[in-house]
């Protein structure tokens, strides 16, 4: 191999080496990205090993939107290791993580506590996060209380779904996130003192948005088939506790089961936000279990959500179930 072939292959992997470096932190947050990441319906990850540069130059650029965002306001706690933020974006929501390192703290404050006439110590920390649009109706709001261990972190996440999105008209929209915690007693008397705040700004691309709703009434599991299937799965009591779940894109629109039972019988209607006229959801029939066991998935099923807009129960034909009465009814799009 020449001497200009050799040093030319390695630029190629040192210039691919700080690519990939870019891809694993972006946006002034400490938190790792995984490269590839992406859900089924986001570009496919180019593979690495083809050294196209310009495919990883491109995913490079869906990577740091996923994950960018600006801090303006509080950085300092990010920079000591007070705060750690991570943020990810989704076609259909935003999903955020807050990683309070409370073992920096410090003393804790007290506070009067009027009912009981006396001071307490405010060894909690009382968490609220603001997300704000200007077009928005009104903020997003989010909030929590966490007892504070000294040696240990506090962990808040939550997400953003297309609910909160739904009176946003489609395209590029700009965020605030402001983080504001303060001391608190157990019996959530507020300190005066803050111990981090801290402000984001994101940008987000909002989806059309649609929006449906869906309806069950009764569902009877076939006794014999389902005793088969299951077995001796529960020693307190064989009967199942036949349950419904219906989810869109992993999100819960109904969950719901009876006691001891093959059957459950109860009307119910929820109101779901989705991305496409074609979109689908997941109806599932479990036997719903307690504590540490997980529940058993019986018999599914994935369908548009307008094969079911019937104007009336549609008796769903599912495997190891006598009856599922459900239907759906398309409404439209909401930010056209």
């Amino acid at each position: 191999m020449s001497t200009l072939l050799k040093i030319a292959n390695l630029l190629i992997v040192s210039l691919l080496f700080i690519i990939i470096s870019g891809c694993v932190r972006s946006g002034q947050g400490d938190f790792d990205q995984l490269i590839g990441q992406f859900e089924t319906d986001q570009p496919e990850p180019h593979r690495i090993g083809s050294f196209l540069c310009e495919d990883i130059i491109s995913n490079h650029a869906i990577n740091h939107f996923q994950f960018a965002f600006e801090c303006v306001k509080g950085k300092n706690f990010i920079d000591s290791n007070q705060l750690d933020i991570s943020l990810v974006k989704y076609k259909d929501r935003v999903e955020f993580e807050l990683i309070f390192n409370v073992s920096q703290f410090g003393e804790f404050p007290t506070v009067y506590n009027r009912d009981f006439e006396k001071k307490e110590l405010a060894d909690n920390l009382y968490i609220e996060v603001k997300v704000s649009n200007k077009n928005l109706r009104k903020n997003i709001v989010f909030r929590s209380t966490e007892h504070i261990a000294s040696d240990s972190t506090i962990t808040f996440a939550s997400t953003l779904n297309l609910a909160d999105f739904s009176s946003l008209k489609e395209g590029l929209q700009s965020f605030n996130l402001s983080i504001d915690t303060r001391y608190a007693s157990f019996f959530r008397v507020l300190s005066s003192k803050h111990a981090i705040m801290a402000e984001l700004k994101f940008d987000f691309y909002v989806p059309p948005i649609y929006v449906s709703e869906v309806y069950f009434n009764e569902l009877v599991l076939n006794k014999s088939q389902v005793t088969d299937f299951l077995g001796d799965n529960d020693w307190d009591d064989p009967t199942p506790e036949a349950g419904i779940y219906i989810s869109y894109r992993d999100q819960t629109v109904i969950y719901s089961h009876s006691k001891n039972s093959f059957s459950y019988q109860e009307k119910l209607a929820e109101k779901f936000y989705h991305l496409s006229e074609s979109d689908s959801i997941r109806i599932a029939v479990l036997d719903v279990d307690y504590g540490f066991n997980a529940s058993d998935l019986i018999s599914d099923t994935i369908l548009p959500i307008k094969s079911l807009d019937q104007g009336n129960y549609v008796d769903l034909p599912l495997d190891m179930v006598d009856k599922l009465l459900v239907f759906t009814k398309f409404i439209g799009r909401v930010n056209g």
